[in-house]
């Protein structure tokens, strides 16, 4: 299952590389898949959290792309955020 994950993760990579900047808007933002896959390569028990966990709601200037969990760990969490914002260049 992972390998296929892993596959799958590629691909959309890829098609993120080749389409065009509005369409990569509705693909979404591959940066906390980016970060987790790192994380597992470098042998740490990281997995991509579910969406609307309270944690992620925490008060910051910045939108959150969402969690990863980590276990084995005292470190439990991380949240992914968007700097972006005004005054920020998106690109």
């Amino acid at each position: 299952m992972k390998t296929r994950n892993a596959r799958v993760n590629h691909l959309a990579e890829r098609i993120l590389d080749f389409a065009p900047k509005a369409e990569r808007k509705i693909l979404g933002d591959k940066t906390r898949d980016k970060l987790c896959s790192h994380l597992c390569a470098m042998g740490v028990d990281a997995r991509i959290a579910e969406r609307g966990r309270l944690e992620e709601r925490l008060r910051t200037r910045w939108s959150s792309l969402g969690l990863i969990a980590i276990g084995n760990s005292p470190i439990c969490w991380g949240n992914v955020l968007n700097q972006s914002g005004p005054g920020r260049n998106k690109d």
